[in-house]
């Protein structure tokens, strides 16, 4: 099941949030909460999620000072082993909510693999700025996903090789059946 949707609630007292109803069962239990990959909001990551993360994290070279030092700051930020408490709650880490600046109003949002906890007043910002900016972000969007097609080294060559591959077997398929439809005799309609 894939997060969506936003919630708007409130930290309690002890920095405590009630996860909304509808991302708990897909949530389940034993979920690391850590900091998103902008850092502008905690984020909440199933475990089957955060196994993915961590397999990532695995392959980066130790030799490699940029990658470690990435991978040293991630796992400071990141709690695992999390689970909801009887009353639908779980408590965001001090570290975590002085780092995003999380005050008592809070938003959750859904993003496909995870959950995001942003602070109200920064949220409504962002969504605004998003709105105002939301046809050159999908002209941006439409742009990367043609690049991906054409199998720019940067996006994804396989992509690039699959829609060629696929053009060249279309192209074989319609040469077949034009073959067919010219030898069905004139003035018919060929059946194909």
């Amino acid at each position: 099941m894939a997060f969506s949707g936003s919630f708007d609630h409130s930290l309690d007292g002890k920095g405590r949030a009630i996860i909304p109803s509808s991302y708990r069962e897909a949530l389940g239990q034993d979920f690391t909460i850590t900091i998103n990959p902008m850092r502008t909001a905690v984020a909440i990551y199933p475990k089957e999620e955060w196994d993915k993360q961590l397999e990532r994290l695995r392959r980066i070279n130790p030799l490699d000072k940029t990658g470690l030092n990435y991978e040293r700051y991630l796992m400071s930020v990141s709690f695992s082993g999390n689970n909801i408490d009887a009353q639908g709650r779980v408590l965001i880490p001090q570290k975590l909510r002085s780092k995003i600046g999380l005050t008592r109003d809070i938003v959750f949002v859904g993003l496909n693999d995870y959950i995001e906890i942003w602070d109200a007043d920064v949220y409504a910002k962002m969504e605004a700025e998003t709105e105002s900016e939301f046809d050159t972000l999908i002209n941006k969007q439409d742009q990367q996903e043609e690049r991906r097609c054409r199998g720019c080294p940067i996006s994804g060559q396989n992509e690039g090789m699959f829609h060629a591959m696929f053009r060249r077997a279309i192209s074989r398929m319609t040469s077949c059946l034009l073959s067919v439809c010219r030898q069905a005799p004139q003035g018919t309609v060929c059946g194909i």
